[in-house]
């Protein structure tokens, strides 16, 4: 069953989708929202967006060339590392990056890293248009800066970078596909 908070933030977030798109000149009723054959939304003739929401919070990431882009948020509390975090490392972060896990010197800094983690996976899997039809264990995003990525998914490899974004409620990642010319 929806929650009444649930579709009242998922209205809120799509408002959102179509004020920022307004702002870079596409009409709003321009286009219905489409899906392209690796399964990501769009809207014919607008710029490349992605969203992402969890409860209270939103993010929403446009892009103002033909590179795809994706977006990811966590809250950062109503995490508890202790619960499911463990097994969820184990499946889907690479080895360095359990290893960068493991360094955490407190619970909180441990719940912190993996949530960045877990984002900018998510934010490199979105932007790549696969979301979790490709094993977040089979790319290495790591825990620091801009990294390049590369995602292998029926034969093709795209290259993706990504970023965590500082914020006091969330962890925040978003990605673009590197174009190559």
């Amino acid at each position: 069953m929806v929650q009444t908070a649930d579709r009242h933030a998922y209205l809120q977030s799509h408002v959102l989708v179509q004020t920022a798109l307004e702002s870079v000149g596409v009409r709003r009723g321009a286009g219905e929202w489409c899906i392209d054959p690796r399964g990501k939304p769009f809207i014919p003739g607008a710029p490349p967006f992605n969203l992402s929401h969890r409860k209270t919070h939103a993010a929403l990431i446009v892009g103002l060339s033909a590179a795809a882009v994706g977006i990811d948020i966590e809250p950062w509390n109503g995490f508890d590392f202790t619960k499911d975090g463990p097994a969820l490392a184990r499946e889907h972060f690479t080895h360095q990056e359990q290893i960068e896990l493991s360094r955490a010197t407190s619970q909180s800094n441990l719940s912190h890293r993996f949530l960045q983690i877990w984002t900018r996976k998510e934010a490199a899997l979105k932007a790549h248009g696969t979301g979790l039809r490709v094993s977040p264990s089979n790319i290495h995003v790591g825990l620091e800066g801009m990294s390049g990525v590369a995602i292998e998914d029926n034969g093709q490899s795209r290259h993706v970078m990504v970023t965590s974004l500082a914020h006091p409620e969330v962890a925040c990642a978003l990605a673009c596909e590197r174009l190559t010319t």
